[in-house]
């Protein structure tokens, strides 16, 4: 993993202090200075020190569950509050909050020293549900709801659907039952304010498979482990292999038949640049205006999703609400793409949207620069090649043209330099891709061998999984021990 990450999981601060220390040159891998937080290290098995001394041993995991109360905020230290949430929960360990609660706010959060869980938790990827009870000053309409279930934009992006429903009345009050997968800043607070309406009170209530249940403010509980397993079964359900490689290696063939046998979205990135084109086409915006584009390519409401039509599509594609699969390969678009893509300032706001792309659960990618920069945090990512010469005869096959091999060859060597040396997202092997060369190998012996390498991925994460579990009621012998009541305030 990479160092910063490692030093947050051994517990030695976060990963934004460990960036810290790292450019601050304090921090140093087998005796050599960590010149970049992205350098990759083995816990355990690196030596790892923090201004000359070593780091330890993954120290034990621990969980709590604490309702947070009302005007107590949500961080280790705050230097302008007399206390924090984290000052509930007597421990030896370095405790960090999971998430966070606006100071108005109230309910369950959940104090740990475990980042691969945290992450899991709280990134939009893994949709790990949160559920909120907030209670307004009236029944809001039946308009309100609606939208509020369809999504709101906020910041220029649609919120994801949500499930709302009525809860209790309160006095002339009404409390509203929000289940949200996304984690923005006051969410909920700003979900409501956009359909007009304001949170009196607003309690989280559930986190996951973590119910607040009877905890009162202040209280504080470990977590079960049936809890701290089912927080991080969410990671199960989430998965996204990144296929990386020259032209013609055949990574769509191989992702396609990858995403059928994993039941997940396939999504070839090129697809949202031709969305952008469309888009742009349709406004009549001049594929030469690459300030133009770059304004439309921030706000671009695309998303992938596994088809729904019979009609050989690999996947669907929307543009806000609206299916535009079939227009994505008009003429016109393929007349223009080129030109749009080519633009460094469009590309950079499009990274983003290839991550919300692929973010839907379990999902295949293809690319060149998809383990390298879309996903540098891919569950397993794969760099497909074969020969130039093998690479050639393929592409000449496709083009029923065997008698030009040689021209085919030496454009496919003319289009490898160009990627390679480009500025804009050039082409490389990422250093913890594992590459599969396809010389000699038919389509479905190449994706048997990603799918062992997916499954051995899998297995050892499920390992990990189990072992971080146990190893949080081994620690609890030398934690203090808390029920429901211990520690109120």
């Amino acid at each position: 993993m990479r160092i910063a990450k490692a030093l947050s999981t051994l517990g030695c601060c976060s990963r934004r202090e460990a960036e810290r220390l790292i450019g601050e040159g304090r921090v140093a891998v087998n005796g050599s200075t960590v010149a970049h937080p992205s350098l990759t290290v083995t816990p355990g098995v690196d030596d790892i020190t923090i201004n000359g001394s070593a780091v330890g041993s993954s120290p034990g995991r621990v969980y709590y569950a604490v309702y947070k109360p009302r005007g107590v905020v949500s961080t280790v230290r705050d230097r302008h509050a007399s206390q924090t949430v984290v000052s509930f929960v007597p421990s030896s360990l370095r405790l960090y909050p999971v998430g966070r609660l606006d100071k108005d706010s109230e309910g369950l959060m959940i104090l740990s020293n475990d980042g691969a869980m945290a992450n899991v938790v709280t990134h939009p990827r893994y949709e790990t549900e949160k559920e909120y009870l907030a209670l307004l000053d009236e029944i809001p309409s039946d308009d309100a709801m609606q939208r509020l279930r369809r999504g709101v934009v906020l910041d220029a992006q649609s919120t994801a659907p949500s499930s709302v429903s009525l809860g209790d009345q309160e006095g002339r009050g009404v409390w509203v039952r929000l289940v949200l997968r996304e984690g923005r800043k006051r969410e909920v607070r700003r979900m409501l304010g956009a359909v007009g309406y304001e949170a009196r009170r607003l309690v989280r209530t559930r986190i996951g498979p973590v119910q607040l249940g009877d905890l009162r403010p202040g209280n504080y509980r470990a977590l079960t482990l049936a809890e701290v397993d089912g927080l991080m079964q969410q990671a199960d359900r989430r998965l996204v292999v990144a296929i990386d490689g020259p032209s013609a290696a055949g990574k769509t063939t191989v992702g396609t038949q990858l995403a059928t046998r994993l039941h997940a979205t396939f999504l070839d990135t090129g697809v949202l640049y031709r969305a952008l084109t469309l888009l742009a086409i349709e406004r009549g915006v001049d594929e030469n205006d690459a300030e133009a584009l770059a304004q439309l390519a921030a706000t671009l409401d695309v998303h992938v999703r596994p088809p729904t039509v019979a009609d050989g599509r690999l996947s669907d594609v929307l543009l806000g609400d609206r299916d535009v699969t079939s227009l994505l390969r008009s003429p016109d678009v393929d007349a223009a793409v080129s030109r749009v893509s080519s633009h460094a300032v469009v590309r950079s706001p499009l990274v983003e949207a290839q991550r919300r792309a692929a973010d839907s659960g379990r999902a295949v990618v293809v690319g060149r620069d998809i383990g390298t920069v879309i996903f540098p945090d891919a569950d397993v990512k794969i760099y497909l090649d074969a020969s130039p010469a093998e690479r050639a005869r393929r592409r000449a096959i496709e083009r029923g043209n065997n008698a030009q091999l040689s021209e085919v060859l030496t454009a496919l060597e003319q289009r490898d330099q160009q990627d390679k040396t480009r500025e804009v997202a050039p082409l490389n092997l990422a250093r913890d891709a594992i590459v599969v060369r396809t010389d000699g190998l038919s389509i479905d012996q190449v994706t048997d061998r990603i799918m062992q390498i997916v499954e051995e991925a899998l297995v050892l994460r499920r390992r990990s999984t189990e072992q971080r579990a146990t190893g949080a009621f081994t620690q609890r012998r030398r934690e203090p021990q808390a029920g429901p009541r211990t520690g109120s305030v």
